[in-house]
């Protein structure tokens, strides 16, 4: 009993590979297919998407293409069949040319991603990804934020005896404003008050004002 062949895994020469087939099969079909919703066309559109799925998760960037943008139909109410063929081989072509384009690519320079280490997307959500081969997302950021840190956190650090000096150097914009804001409003409303007849009564009669 022969044992099972193991899979190939999926790299980018295997994306070309598979994206060079499905360019030939649209040169075929685009010649008697005339819209979009024929199964010829929708399997096609589907594989397509597909691949360009599993291309992209692999590398972490976008193919140039716009083909997720197309509809492959005039969207409006009015459109006649020969409308909506025009526009459906139009866009057909378009994304061939642009598909023709990411194959010619790689004859020519290989895999664009070929000098960076790159590891699976991992399963498990907030699990640090690594983007390039300096190492993890989680690794650069938190070696930047750890650079310098013990001297910010003793300089943020309020000493035994706050001063005015202190605090004006530390307080942040925000802090500023709310209370600048609660000087104002506290001045507001003594101005409302003094203007009241019971509050120059008061002030009469007890401070002889």
């Amino acid at each position: 009993m022969t044992e099972p062949v193991p899979p190939r895994p999926f790299d980018y020469a295997a994306f070309i590979a598979e994206l060079r087939e499905l360019i030939e099969r649209a040169r075929h079909f685009r010649k008697e297919v005339e819209r979009y919703d024929t199964p010829t066309f929708r399997a096609w559109k589907h594989t397509l998407s597909d691949l360009l799925y599993r291309a992209q998760r692999l590398h972490r960037r976008p193919i140039n293409t716009r083909f997720h943008d197309r509809e492959f139909r005039l969207l409006a109410h009015t459109a006649s069949e020969d409308d909506d063929a025009l526009i459906f081989h139009r866009e057909l072509t378009d994304t061939l040319i642009e598909l023709d384009l990411v194959v010619q690519n790689y004859d020519k320079y290989g895999d664009p991603m070929a000098g960076l280490k790159l590891t699976p997307v991992p399963s498990t959500p907030g699990a640090p990804v690594q983007v390039t081969n300096f190492g993890t997302m989680h690794e650069i950021v938190h070696n930047s934020l750890d650079a310098g840190a013990p001297e910010q956190k003793k300089e943020l650090e309020p000493p035994e005896k706050v001063t005015l000096y202190w605090i004006f150097k530390h307080m942040s914009i925000g802090g500023w404003g709310t209370l600048i804001g609660l000087l104002a409003a506290a001045y507001a409303l003594g101005a409302s008050m003094g203007a009241w007849p019971l509050t120059q009564k008061l002030l009469t009669k007890y401070l002889g004002l």
